[in-house]
């Protein structure tokens, strides 16, 4: 017989009830750290996917990666039958006015060049 089963009932419902209020609180913060820490990979994967979903081959890094601020480099666009292109920094700016919708401040592009297919 275990400690659990000498047990009153009400105590092993208010146990498990702890248990589940502590489960949940704990992923409540350890899932968002997660994404917060995978942020980046996870924002490169995001972009490479929407430029395969326009026929364009992405290359990218992202170096930074905030609320307000975005800064990618060594960027390579090429794209069949268009002229390749890349950048070596580009550095977007933010600002929130709505949950869920920002709005671009800033947008600059470091020596971007179009490279002519001969």
């Amino acid at each position: 017989m275990g400690m659990g089963d000498t047990l009153p009932k009400k105590e092993r419902l208010k146990n498990r009830r702890l248990w589940a209020v502590f489960a949940v609180g704990a992923a409540l913060i350890i899932v968002p750290a997660g994404l917060w820490l995978e942020r980046i990979s996870l924002a490169e994967t995001a972009v490479r996917n929407f430029c395969a979903g326009k026929s364009v081959s992405c290359s990218l890094t992202i170096s930074k990666l905030g609320l307000n601020h975005i800064q990618a480099n060594d960027i390579q666009l090429t794209k069949t039958n268009v002229d390749p292109v890349s950048l070596d920094e580009l550095t977007i700016d933010l600002t929130w006015p709505k949950l869920f919708a920002p709005s671009l401040t800033s947008v600059t592009a470091v020596k971007p060049t179009e490279e002519r297919r001969v």
